[in-house]
């Protein structure tokens, strides 16, 4: 499991930048709705705080959903940043690393026939 993107097996070794830079090439090319998901579980969290507040007051349990709920929502919240960085984001980077080390690796173009004479 990885904390974060500088842990991943392709990046070990480059200098900060070059990794910052690799994983962003990687989301904009092989990941391009994880700003849309990060954004939608953050209104989703954000929201549910005052939501589960108000339920909670009718129950006489306010104080307690008041406090615990916004713990549970940066828990919940934490858990899917670590499944973003495990799943999209890894498999991302790992295809544009991959895809990057392939063109370097194809022979060039052959250079046109003909002999100076």
């Amino acid at each position: 499991m990885y904390f974060r993107a500088g842990q991943y097996p392709a990046l070990t070794g480059k200098p900060k930048a070059e990794q910052r830079k690799i994983v962003a090439a990687a989301i904009r090319t092989y990941n391009k709705h994880s700003s849309l998901r990060f954004f939608a579980v953050l209104i989703v969290l954000l929201g549910s705080i005052p939501l589960v507040s108000n339920f909670w007051g009718y129950t006489g349990l306010r104080n307690v959903w008041s406090l615990l709920w916004p713990l549970a929502c940066g828990l919940i919240f934490y858990v899917y940043e670590l499944w973003e960085i495990n799943g999209p984001v890894l498999r991302a980077v790992d295809q544009y690393v991959a895809t990057l080390a392939q063109q370097c690796i194809q022979p060039d173009a052959p250079a046109s026939g003909g002999s100076a004479g």
